[in-house]
């Protein structure tokens, strides 16, 4: 989260000075994607996966300094699909839902033509995690809050108007977490996002 509030300092003087007067926008956003996991037991090596949907909104405010524009946004997501695996000679059930993140970026862009932008995006937040873990007959289950960062690309249309529409490619980095057995288990994802907003 330090490195994202010293990015926005550093911006802030560059925003200051655009050529055009900011605004402010909201949209809506879903798409889908591939949450990756791996628990590090000393002796086993395991990498499960499995694709999801996820939806949500966001807000945000933007500025232009000729041909470049940088954007501070708030985003809330929900997620549908789960990671799970058991070992029965082992014993061992592991499981991890995501359940639903809120995180704030910060957006780069350029306009490659009057109405396209191009952009990158860096950000952090926290992503609500459900887990299971321990033996088959007597799971643990418990509600995770994880650190998690993320980066990506993607490109806006707008077509001269105040509705613009955007798609983006993301990858989240999470934090680890211990589950029950004392073990950590690390987590990713890559998601395609495609949505709709509205500047005012």
């Amino acid at each position: 989260m330090n490195r994202i509030i010293i990015l926005a300092f550093l911006l802030a003087p560059i925003v200051a000075q655009a050529e055009q007067v900011g605004s402010f926008y909201v949209g809506m956003t879903g798409g889908a994607g591939k949450f990756n996991g791996k628990p590090n037991y000393d002796t086993l090596t395991l990498e499960i996966g499995d694709s999801g949907q996820v939806a949500g909104g966001y807000v945000g405010y933007s500025a232009t300094n000729g041909q470049l524009k940088f954007s501070f946004e708030l985003e809330y997501l929900k997620y549908r699909g789960e990671l799970e695996t058991k070992i029965t000679d082992l014993d061992i059930g592991i499981g991890a839902k995501n359940d639903y993140s809120y995180s704030g970026s910060m957006l780069m862009g350029i306009m490659a033509a009057p109405d396209i932008e191009l952009y990158g995006r860096i950000g952090y937040g926290n992503l609500k995690v459900k887990t299971t873990s321990g033996s088959l007959a007597d799971p643990v289950e418990r509600d995770e809050t994880l650190g998690s960062t993320h980066g990506g690309m993607g490109v806006r249309f707008t077509n001269h108007t105040n509705l613009g529409f955007r798609v983006e490619y993301r990858h989240m980095f999470n934090d680890d977490y211990k589950m029950s057995d004392g073990y950590e288990f690390e987590s990713d994802g890559d998601m395609v996002l495609a949505g709709f907003d509205y500047s005012f």
